[in-house]
């Protein structure tokens, strides 16, 4: 499949007339539509051991079909080739942000920090589910004595999970676990804040963390520049010098047997972003370590993934091709602001999810997209 001669096109089932109205009265507005009982709110999906899994949140809704503000409901989605969806969703009112394969069964994290309906008070949460199948989940830990604010990001490799975390009182964390009895012991590792460590990680903003070749690998920015840390068990960081650039950074992505991550400056958009940027590239590296850099449109990936033959990146607005992962071709967006979070593959093909947008989107060739999922 060549990506650069990639039709833009996606399938789409659902009241596109209705859902115009509704954009244009509160583009007028101001408000925030609710359908039916909630909003989905999809953030990451990976395939692993026969199963699609997908994670996210149900945003309540109040009487008048607006956000109330309050805690989300946990979101939990099943599928075996990627069309037919399940939901598994338990009912416990926490979101999930990210979720990984964790050699024998799934981990799940989440959390969020909201607002308290008719109170000028303020809740924090964060979780951690586990699964052997992915549709039976189990609570395994939450942060009900000492919290650590809300779990978004989350890696598995040489038998320890690493999370990533952030409390809006004590800032930025990583926390790890062995799969004991103690999860995320012997507490969390911060960043952000003064006696941090080293200083680039007291000045430090981490997005993501992934793991591949060996090593966790930590992207986000501090003091005006992007950054790269590498670490083998998740707790002893160390600062790639040279391997970042730019003052924005994607989330990173172990593809295709190396890492894969995008950066730009904030000035200038090839495609008329909203948040342009002057210039951006796209960096590789087979070990975290070492990294080359090509020039690339801004896209600001979420999430990478690959099929052996091409790379699809999901951004705000748009889902990308790229045969080389350098030149990227759009072949998915209609120009509003619908939020894609994770995108995977698998035997089934691609399978994308977003936030703002509440649909599941496949594709057998990451080219032309059908909406396998939807509560519109």
């Amino acid at each position: 499949m060549d990506c650069s001669h990639a039709a833009s096109a996606v399938v789409t089932r659902g009241t596109p007339l209705i859902l115009g109205l509704l954009a244009l009265l509160c583009g007028t507005t101001g408000c925030t539509p609710c359908r039916g009982e909630g909003e989905l709110y999809l953030n990451s999906v990976s395939y692993a051991d026969g199963q699609y899994v997908a994670v996210g949140g149900w945003r309540t809704c109040d009487e008048e079909r607006r956000f109330d503000g309050g805690p989300q409901r946990m979101a939990i989605f099943v599928s075996s080739d990627g069309t037919d969806w399940d939901d598994v969703s338990p009912s416990i009112e926490v979101p999930l942000q990210s979720l990984a394969w964790a050699e024998d069964g799934w981990v799940a994290v989440g959390g969020e920090h909201y607002s308290i309906p008719e109170s000028t008070d303020s809740g924090q949460s964060s979780i951690v589910m586990t699964s052997a199948d992915g549709r039976s989940w189990e609570q395994v830990w939450q942060d009900t004595e000492e919290p650590i604010g809300r779990l978004h990001d989350v890696a598995f490799g040489s038998g320890r999970i690493v999370a990533l975390g952030y409390h809006v009182e004590y800032g930025n964390y990583i926390v790890t676990s062995d799969f004991g009895d103690d999860w995320f012991q012997p507490g969390p590792k911060r960043f952000g804040a003064p006696g941090a460590g080293a200083d680039w990680q007291e000045d430090f903003d981490p997005r993501d963390v992934t793991y591949g070749a060996g090593v966790f690998l930590l992207t986000g920015e501090g003091r005006g520049d992007s950054i790269v840390a590498v670490s083998e068990m998740g707790r002893d960081w160390t600062l790639v010098r040279g391997a970042a650039g730019g003052d924005q950074m994607g989330a990173a992505s172990y593809v295709n047997g190396r890492f894969i991550v995008e950066a730009s400056w904030d000035t200038l958009c090839e495609w008329g972003c909203n948040n342009p940027g002057e210039s951006n590239m796209v960096a590789w590296s087979g070990d975290g370590r070492t990294w080359d850099w090509v020039d690339a449109p801004y896209f600001e990936a979420h999430a990478i993934a690959h099929d052996g033959e091409v790379y699809v990146a999901v951004s705000d607005e748009e889902l990308l091709c790229s045969d080389d992962g350098e030149s990227w071709e759009r072949v998915h967006g209609n120009g509003r602001r619908e939020i894609y979070y994770g995108v995977t593959h698998g035997p089934g093909g691609f399978v994308a999810v977003g936030g703002s947008n509440r649909e599941i989107l496949n594709s057998a060739d990451g080219r032309t997209w059908d909406v396998a999922y939807s509560v519109h």
